[in-house]
């Protein structure tokens, strides 16, 4: 006769207002890089309306290939979120209000462009490796951990894309 060692463990009431706590906490943090990722849409836009010069055509098109990448990324990031079961934000006053990226002047030259781009990806990927270590060390929410890392390899992609052009 073959006995079962093994138990269930019940999920207790606690458990869940744990889980639902740290489900908020993620929602907030996945909706401060959504609000990065509309600042950098934004600022893809701005270029792509009005860039100028010898290159004006591949550039052109290259900042329209870019901005529909951050728009799928701005996509899978509010899904992410109202997977959770929450709001995915996206008012432009609250996205400014929670953004890690400046709002700079706009510049005419395409090399100071490119260069802003640059920046700004690096301080997107520099927040998602800070919300996953967080996420990783005190939540255990590996499900959004691995999502981050895959928008950290997307933004790391663009840079190298974009180098191309300097």
């Amino acid at each position: 006769m073959h006995m079962n060692t093994t138990t269930k463990q019940q999920t207790t009431p606690s458990d869940m207002v744990a889980l639902e706590q740290n489900m908020k906490i993620e929602a907030a943090g996945l909706n401060k890089i959504l609000a990065d990722e509309f600042v950098l849409h934004a600022m893809l836009l701005q270029y792509h309306w009005n860039v100028t010069g010898i290159n004006f055509i591949e550039l052109h098109r290259f900042y329209a290939e870019q901005y529909q990448q951050v728009e799928r990324m701005m996509k899978s990031l509010a899904e992410r979120v109202r997977a959770l079961g929450h709001l995915a934000e996206g008012r432009l006053s609250e996205c400014l209000k929670h953004t890690h990226l400046n709002e700079e002047a706009f510049p005419v030259q395409h090399l100071q462009q490119l260069n802003n781009l640059i920046k700004s990806h690096e301080t997107v990927i520099q927040h998602l490796q800070r919300m996953k270590r967080s996420l990783d060390r005190t939540y255990r929410m590996y499900g959004t951990g691995d999502f981050l890392e895959d928008l950290v390899a997307e933004h790391e992609s663009m840079i190298l894309l974009i180098r191309c052009y300097l």
